[in-house]
């Protein structure tokens, strides 16, 4: 009975018709994204990453979503359902959700005809047609080619550089003064600290544009010889730089433990800088 009474619900929705397949790109990614004239204006994106790992995000503009918040769904490809908690985005103003996937969520949204979700038999959420899913995949074949040779390459260059490093360093005459705040101790970092960060940890959007630049950061530890917090002492004029700096440094960064109570500080500089 539920059965019939779902295949009556779905025949009694109308599915909107498609515009086109759009294809995108970002650092790591290529996608498609599909936009459609119903009353939500809804748009459904696939998108592959470098890593060979896809994400289909939805969005709707008559839905209350809540960013960060879990929702269980199923997903309906034709006949292959794919169950499992998307997660709530805002972005610009647009609210939808996101769920991971393999390969095998990307092989039905390319052959299906229609995706169907719900988040149960009586409440669904969506209803949309596949028309040109197979094309519009096709496209991103090429695009993700491309980015993954980009990245190897990247790769590469960063390897050779940092052998380079290795027996001739980049400024000989720098000096890396830390800093000590008043009534605070220099934390002594653990192994070499000039180690901390790599040519992988380059984001690949400021790699691709050139931007180099020498950031300087100020790390509070604590008693266990982890980094409680970071500020940017010198900024490199750009902020993804910046960001990525604090972001790699208080994950890597290891002190040893205090032997006292009081606070300790570590301060340095890293220099982003592209193999020439």
């Amino acid at each position: 009975m539920r059965a019939i009474a779902m295949a009556a619900i779905l025949a009694a929705i109308p599915s909107p018709a498609l515009a086109q397949w759009e294809l995108s790109s970002g650092d790591d990614n290529c996608a498609v994204t599909g936009e459609y004239s119903d009353d939500g204006n809804s748009a459904v994106s696939m998108v592959e990453y470098v890593d060979g790992s896809f994400t289909l995000f939805v969005e709707n503009g008559n839905w209350s979503i809540v960013e960060n918040q879990e929702y269980p769904l199923k997903f309906l490809f034709d006949d292959t359902l794919f169950t499992g908690d998307a997660t709530g985005y805002v972005f610009q103003g647009a609210k939808g959700f996101k769920i991971g996937g393999g390969a095998d969520m990307a092989d039905a949204f390319a052959k299906s005809s229609r995706l169907i979700i719900y988040k149960d038999e009586a409440t669904i959420v969506l209803v949309v047609k596949l028309t040109g899913t197979m094309a519009g995949l096709a496209k991103v074949k090429p695009c993700i080619a491309k980015l993954r040779r980009e990245h190897q390459a990247l790769l590469a260059e960063q390897r050779a550089l940092e052998a380079k490093r290795k027996i001739i360093p980049a400024d000989p005459f720098a000096e890396q003064a830390p800093f000590t705040p008043p009534g605070s101790a220099t934390a002594e970092p653990i192994g070499n600290s000039g180690r901390w960060m790599t040519f992988d940890d380059y984001p690949a959007r400021a790699m691709r544009e050139g931007r180099e630049g020498a950031v300087g950061f100020k790390l509070s530890v604590d008693a266990e010889g982890k980094p409680s917090a970071c500020e940017i002492t010198k900024s490199s004029g750009h902020a993804d730089l910046d960001a990525e700096t604090c972001t790699v440094v208080t994950r890597r960064a290891r002190f040893k433990p205090s032997q006292g109570n009081g606070p300790r500080h570590f301060e340095s500089k890293v220099t982003w800088s592209i193999p020439r």
